[in-house]
């Protein structure tokens, strides 16, 4: 079995409340995905001393993030990902409690 992974990134303007994103030309498989408000353009996730989020993030499956569970794994944060699938992200602009 190989193991081999597929990045795409990609920018958009967020406008009202929320925002599509497409990535096209993704092979069927699993996949996760990782949300950015990039507040202050510099196209990072600013972190505090601690390494807590200071812009707003999300994480595809809206997964528990707090001090005690850390950074979420793959396999909490991964799904199928077929011909046309869509998935809802919520922006979180604090950890959980």
């Amino acid at each position: 079995m190989s193991n081999s992974s597929e990045v795409q990134n990609g920018c958009t303007k967020i406008n009202g409340t929320s925002v599509k994103k497409v990535f096209s030309g993704l092979k069927p498989g699993t996949y996760a995905v990782a949300v950015v408000d990039d507040q202050n353009g510099d196209r990072k996730l600013n972190k505090d001393f601690f390494g807590i989020p200071k812009e707003g993030f999300g994480i595809s499956k809206n997964p528990t993030v707090s001090v005690q569970t850390g950074t979420p794994k793959f396999r909490n944060s991964s799904f199928k990902m077929t011909k046309n699938t869509t998935i809802n992200i919520s922006l979180k602009y604090s950890l959980d409690p």
